[in-house]
């Protein structure tokens, strides 16, 4: 479960980034994961709780924003959602499509006090 890996890299940066702004309690935290990234969000919720007993975000409330995996074709141009990998675009049917959203995993925000 690699949800458990990506949860101590995000209490690193959400920790560092507390006490470099000189707080000592983390009450949000604010994250884009896109589904392409196959993080599971209920096992990363889980894990974000578990690890984070102890620590200046315990209780911290966590808001995630599930980014859909978008694709360009590269013969039509057409930018479309795609529910799930596509090999053929939705539009023409040319093969080789590009993803272009989807992969994202970013930290969006940290309040803290």
């Amino acid at each position: 479960m690699h949800e458990f890996a990506i949860a101590e890299n995000i209490l690193e940066v959400v920790h560092r980034t507390a006490r470099e702004a000189g707080a000592s309690h983390v009450g949000r935290v604010r994250l884009k994961v896109g589904v392409f990234t196959s993080i599971h969000v209920d096992s990363l919720r889980f894990a974000l709780e578990v690890l984070a007993r102890g620590t200046p975000s315990e209780g911290c409330a966590l808001e995630v924003e599930e980014v859909p995996m978008t694709v360009r074709c590269g013969a039509c141009g057409v930018v479309s959602c795609a529910p799930e990998i596509l090999v053929e675009c939705p539009a023409c049917g040319a093969t080789g499509v590009e993803v272009t959203g989807g992969r994202e995993l970013s930290i969006v925000s940290i309040d803290a006090e």
